[in-house]
Parts: C-alpha cells; sequence; structure tokens
C-alpha cells in the first residue's frame, strides 16, 4: 500500500523495489522539490523505539556532508513507523539497466566515461571514509546533459544493526564482491569490485558471472575467473583485459588499491594495450596455460600479447601444411585419364603377341562412340557439361534477381538519444548501435530531452556503412 507521507515527504508515487524495500518519489513542501525515498523495514525491537537507531543517524550524517559532481546529494533521513527512510536527489535522467543490454555492447568511449566518472565519485567517497557497498546499475544514473551520479549512498546504514537486511544478500548478487558473502569488512576494494562488474557487462553485453540462479552466480564470483572481455566481445584493443584483471581479482589485495587508480588507467586503456610487454596480474580472468607447463603465462611474466602472436603463428604455419599434405595425397591418389579403348571381343593370339607389326586400324575404337553396352567399362562415362551460355540462359530462367543489399547505419550516441528513421521511432541508443536500412534516402532524427535533436538527411548507398557520431 502506498504510504501517503514519510516524514515531512509527500508521496507522489512508487518508482520501483529492491533487495531492501521500496523506493518513493516524494515532494518536499518545505523546499519545493522533489526527492527520491529509498526504504527499509525496520525490525519489530527498533520500530518500537522512537526515532531512527543512534548507529543509523550517524552514518547518514556522514553521507550527508559528501558533495561531489558525481554524487547524489542526500537531502534527510528518518524513520516513520516501522518504515526507515532516506530522501536523495531527484535526478532526471536514465539508470544504467536500460543502457545494459544482454549481447549488446555499448561504445567502449561510452563505457569508459561512466564509469570513470562513477570512479571518481567513489574516490571522494572513500577520502572520507563513505564505502558505498552496493554499487549497481539501479544505482547509476546518465543525465540528460551527459554525466553520471551515483546515489544509494546510506544503504548500508539501513541494512546493518537491528534492521532487517540478509548481509550476504544486500545488494543484487551479481553485482558483490567475494569478500561480502563471507561476511568480511567491505572497503574501497569492495566498491572497486562491483564498478568492474558493470564495466564488464558494458563492454560485453555479457555478465562475467552468470548463472542460472543466485547460489549458481555467487559460486563463480567466488571461485571461478571470468573470461577475458577481449574474447567476449570484439573490442579495438587489449587494455581492458589488464584493467579487469585486476580490479575483479578474487583478493581484495590484488585489486586497484584505490578507485582513482582505477579511473586513470580506464583513460588511457589504449595506452596500456601498447605497451609491450603487457604486465598480466593475479586477477578475476581466466590465463591460459602455455603448452607442457602447470604454469600461466603470467607467472613466467611473458608478453600476453606476443604469446598469443606466436600460437597463431604456429597455427597459420599448421593449417598450410595440412592442406599441402592433403593436396599432395590427393594428386596421388585421384584417377590417371583414361586411355584410349580398344575393343575387349579381340583377344591377341600368342602369334600375334610376337609379331612387331602394329595393331590394325580397325583394333582401335574411338572412346565410348563404338562401344556396346556389354563391352562399357564398369565406370559410368563422364558426363559432358552443358556450355556456360546454356547454364546463363538456364540460370536466368529460374534464379530471380538478387534483391540490392541493404546499407547500414552505425551509432554511437552518448549519453542516450532515442533514434527516429523517417519520423518512425526504432529505440533508444544505446543499446541500439545498428540500423540496417533499405538503399535510398533516409531521414534519421536522434532526440534527447536535454538538447536539440540531431537531424541527418543520407542517400544510402546498397551495401555501403555511415557511421553517425554524436555527444549531446
Amino acid at each position: 500500500m502506498l504510504p501517503e507521507k514519510l516524514g515531512r515527504y509527500q508521496i507522489i508515487a512508487a518508482t520501483g523495489d529492491n533487495a531492501l524495500g521500496a523506493t518513493y518519489l516524494g515532494n518536499d513542501p518545505l523546499l519545493k522539490r522533489k526527492a527520491v525515498l529509498q526504504t527499509v523495514r525496520v525490525a519489530p525491537a527498533v520500530a518500537d523505539r522512537s526515532g531512527a537507531p543512534e548507529h543509523f543517524l550517524k552514518d547518514i550524517k556522514a553521507v550527508e556532508r559528501l558533495s561531489h559532481v558525481n554524487i547524489a546529494t542526500v537531502y534527510d533521513c528518518g524513520q516513520e513507523g516501522d518504515l526507515a527512510y532516506i530522501a536523495t536527489e531527484f535526478l532526471d535522467g536514465r539508470d544504467l539497466r536500460e543502457l545494459i543490454v544482454r549481447d549488446q555492447p555499448v561504445p567502449a568511449e561510452l563505457a569508459v566515461d561512466i564509469v570513470a566518472g562513477i570512479a571518481d565519485g567513489l574516490a571522494y567517497a572513500h577520502r572520507h571514509g563513505v564505502i558505498h557497498q552496493n554499487v549497481t546499475p539501479a544505482h547509476i544514473t546518465v543525465l540528460a546533459n551527459g554525466g553520471v551520479k551515483l546515489s544509494g549512498f546510506g544503504i548500508a546504514a539501513l541494512q546493518t544493526g537491528s534492521l532487517q537486511a540478509d548481509a550476504a544478500l544486500q545488494g543484487t548478487t551479481a553485482y558483490l564482491a567475494p569478500e561480502q558473502f563471507s561476511g568480511k569488512r567491505a572497503d574501497a576494494r569492495t566498491d572497486i569490485f562491483s564498478l568492474a562488474v558493470i564495466l564488464y557487462q558494458l563492454l560485453t553485453g555479457k555478465p562475467p558471472f552468470d548463472g542460472d540462479n543466485a547460489a549458481e552466480v555467487m559460486y563463480r564470483i567466488v571461485r571461478k575467473p571470468a573470461r577475458w572481455p577481449s574474447r567476449a566481445a570484439r573490442l579495438e584493443h587489449r587494455g581492458f583485459d589488464f584493467i579487469l584483471a585486476r580490479a575483479l581479482a578474487k583478493l581484495p589485495d590484488d585489486r586497484y588499491p584505490s578507485a582513482i587508480e582505477f579511473a586513470a588507467d580506464l583513460r588511457r586503456a589504449r595506452e596500456l594495450a601498447e605497451r609491450a610487454p603487457l604486465p598480466w596480474p593475479t586477477g578475476g580472468l581466466s590465463q591460459r596455460k602455455s603448452s607442457g607447463s602447470g604454469h600461466s603465462v603470467a607467472s613466467r611474466g611473458e608478453d600476453v600479447n606476443g604469446w598469443t602472436s606466436r600460437r597463431l603463428a604456429y597455427a597459420v604455419v599448421g593449417v598450410a601444411l595440412a592442406a599441402g599434405l592433403a593436396f599432395v595425397g590427393w594428386n596421388a591418389t585421384r584417377p590417371a585419364p583414361a586411355p584410349a579403348l580398344v575393343a575387349p571381343a579381340a583377344q591377341p593370339s600368342a602369334q600375334s603377341a610376337q609379331a612387331p607389326a602394329p595393331a590394325r586400324p580397325t583394333q582401335v575404337v574411338a572412346p565410348a562412340i563404338d562401344s556396346t553396352p556389354q563391352q562399357a567399362p564398369s565406370a559410368p562415362p563422364p558426363e559432358i557439361a552443358p556450355a556456360p551460355t546454356a547454364i546463363a540462359a538456364a540460370a536466368s530462367d529460374v534464379a530471380p534477381p538478387a534483391p540490392a543489399k541493404p546499407a547500414t547505419v552505425t551509432l554511437s550516441v552518448a549519453p542516450w538519444g532515442e533514434v527516429f528513421v523517417n519520423n518512425q521511432s526504432r529505440g533508444i541508443s544505446p543499446p541500439l548501435t545498428r540500423l540496417e536500412l533499405p538503399p535510398g534516402r533516409v531521414r534519421i532524427e536522434i532526440r534527447n530531452s536535454g538538447a536539440p535533436a540531431l537531424v541527418k538527411e543520407l542517400n544510402l548507398d546498397a551495401g555501403k556503412t555511415v557511421r553517425l557520431k554524436h555527444k549531446f
């Protein structure tokens, strides 16, 4: 049931539910502004007391002091009956859940902008002693002006002490760090792991730790390394392999020590890929094994890129040798060309065999012309191929003309925009990154409520690709 008020906030609408409780859109009649109210139900023993728990108020006061361009402002907190709540800034934008679509990666440039901005906000919070502990796509908003903000600070305060919450399932399971399942103390490196999971999803369109249920996902987070992102998607370089191997490490000591270092590497990911040799840290990505050895490539300190190149070269040489051997074997076993056929009815006598005179011309028979069915060889005679002109004429009578190939329009839009083709909506980009359109003239419009629309009139050629890149 929708409550009428929480504290001084008048409830306008329910906006969603999460593992902890409901989220509402409210109005502050005193300051004349909207606010988002995140709630959690208080345990009965606490609800009987007046006011919110002391530890809760202390933690929220720490969050209220945070002021950063990438952090949603916390306005207020309190308790109404058996509901504790936090009131935060209302953000005009789209949360990241709408941009993460399975098997549809977003452009790497946009992924870096989003994640590096959130990492900047986390670094600021960590310097002020605040750990988020629940970094998920639901708490990241891409604003209409292209900025990003992280909300959900203070949720950790709601779910501790005497408030009802399962510590192992505080946030969405897929984004929790390994230490959160064992009840160990969370720190800055816990938030870095969760943010790295989001980065992996943006780059590949796939979660790094997938499973049919929460228990399987939990097991993979704690025990199994993720697949290289460069193998899970078509990335332009290998720099993200290095970054995510470190950020997704199972042990906190093997991860980035601070979110500011994580953000710095993200912004120079291409530079990392061009370094030689590329270091491979102990981390959360699967490492290939060298042939005949139980040691990984990383343990020998070898360059992963060079090792992969050598293996590729060996594979190419092997394929070439196999093809050559196969050709030689085929050429040795192919049947020899058939000689002129000799009439089988006339058996040579001993006298004719000893005579040096050549055979009479009447004994030589032209191939497959004078032979009778009884005299034909066991193999069927080869078919006579029709003339090319006959083949072309037959094909023109049967096969319809091939349709023109569609044209392709690739989209790279930041932060997001609704795409219209000839005034017909085709969806939101991202995740939409590709359009297949018939050749000809077309009008493409990309709209974002925070800026003027982009309008393009294009002449599309069959089979050609046109790239549209725009930042609002």
